[in-house]
């Protein structure tokens, strides 16, 4: 985030200079609500990727019991263990449901 801050600033402001702004003052306070914001809107993680997600619903099996209301119990009757989530996978999957139909 720092790096990005860094290399946004000569642009932001020469704008700011151009438009007859006064240059904003970061207090503590204010930096801490905008990594707060940053943090909430998770603003630096990767977008998900609906392909990648496909791969990601098959390969850790939740074809097999999601559509089960009762999914635990289905998972321990078919000796499956419970998937473990890396990386942008979670991102991947709710990019893949939000796709539409599969």
């Amino acid at each position: 985030m720092a790096g990005l801050m860094w290399n946004h600033a000569p642009a932001m402001w020469s704008a700011i200079e151009k438009q007859g702004l006064a240059k904003p003052e970061l207090t503590e306070q204010s930096a801490a609500d905008l990594f707060a914001f940053f943090y909430a809107a998770r603003y630096f993680d990767r977008t998900g990727d609906a392909g990648r997600g496909k791969q990601v619903f098959i390969k850790k099996n939740c074809a097999v019991c999601h559509n089960d209301p009762a999914m635990r119990s289905q998972m321990e009757a078919r000796k499956l263990p419970w998937p473990r989530f890396s990386g942008t996978e979670m991102a991947d999957l709710t990019a893949y449901f939000s796709a539409g139909p599969r």
